[in-house]
């Protein structure tokens, strides 16, 4: 089977490269977040067989291979930039990994680069500070992003992305863990974990503690996503298929809006607005949570103690612990 990822980065590189492929990226864009992983594997396969009967494909692809540590702050004017692997390619029919020397560097991304596809493979490490990467982390991989604008960002296996600034366009969970501290987001999603053939290998989860989400922000094919800070701009969130929206503050209170509630299509959503604070202090105001109501799907509210009323709380127990050490005999 193919790896479904490669085709993504392969798809998004037509899109960036040759206009004509806007169309299928769009659609794809569109309705990826309504379907299921098998079917996000089919449609991903559909995009690049329609490449493909277009003659579209610019094969061979063209790499650029970082087997050792490295700074990228000028253009890579390849297709991919290979972080991970000193040779080797995609199978340009399969696009199964074909890549010799494996090794484990940690690759900055500064600004003046300008990169098409950073794929990170073998926990190598990639920090960036700046210029322009679409990244997508494997395996064991770790991504930190601090600075520069992101196109897109995709971690699958057991790879790790963290975010603490940034413009990012698309952030996708299908991995380990996503953590989002700050920067700012147009599209967030939580994912089921996969492999890179697609299959599902458990649970991603994606916390937010803080940043900006500007446009939209869903969790699909039971990806967990967990609210504890941030800005939202975004005026609603998907759960679907399994997923759970988890929301940790104080004063939080949900509200039914609508039991059953369709997008046009034949599912239905109960839809809830959520006030309240986050675990950072800021005000939620009617955010809105819309629920699949395919029976597993879900959101929980949890109000944690803010530090003050905890202290309280601590203090009392101690006082009422010393209250009940009553001698014997009285």
């Amino acid at each position: 089977m193919p790896e479904i990822f490669p085709l993504i980065t392969f798809f998004l590189n037509m899109y960036l490269k040759q206009s004509f492929a806007h169309t299928y990226w769009s659609s794809f864009m569109a309705l990826r977040t309504y379907v299921s992983s098998a079917s996000l594997l089919a449609l991903t396969l559909f995009a690049g067989t329609a490449l493909t009967s277009a003659d579209a494909q610019a094969q061979p692809f063209t790499y650029t291979h970082y087997p050792s540590n490295a700074t990228i702050n000028a253009p890579v004017t390849t297709d991919f930039a290979i972080i991970g692997f000193s040779g080797g390619q995609y199978n340009p029919d399969t696009f199964a990994r074909e890549f010799t020397g494996p090794s484990s560097p940690t690759v900055s991304i500064a600004a003046g680069a300008d990169v098409l596809s950073a794929e990170v493979f073998n926990s190598s490490t990639v920090n960036m500070t700046g210029g322009t990467a679409s990244v997508g982390a494997y395996d064991n991989s770790t991504v930190n992003i601090a600075g520069g604008s992101v196109p897109f960002a995709l971690g699958v296996e057991s790879s790790v992305i963290n975010v603490y600034g940034g413009m990012l366009d698309y952030l996708g969970g299908q991995c380990q863990r996503v953590n989002v501290a700050g920067g700012t987001i147009s599209t967030l999603e939580a994912n089921v974990q996969t492999a890179a053939s697609g299959t599902p290998i458990g649970v991603c989860t994606v916390d937010v503690t803080g940043g900006t989400i500007t446009t939209e922000m869903n969790a699909f094919n039971g990806g967990i996503l967990n609210l504890r800070g941030g800005q939202y701009l975004v005026p609603f969130a998907y759960a679907i298929d399994g997923s759970t929206i988890q929301v940790f503050g104080s004063n939080l209170v949900s509200q039914l809006i609508d039991s059953n509630f369709s997008t046009g299509s034949s599912s239905r959503y109960s839809v809830y607005a959520i006030t309240g604070q986050l675990s950072d202090g800021t005000s939620l105001s009617n955010l809105e949570l819309r629920i699949k109501n395919d029976g597993a799907s879900s959101f929980t509210l949890n109000n944690v103690p803010t530090p003050g009323a905890a202290g309280v709380l601590t203090m009392g127990g101690l006082l009422a612990a010393r209250r009940r050490r009553i001698p014997r005999g009285c």
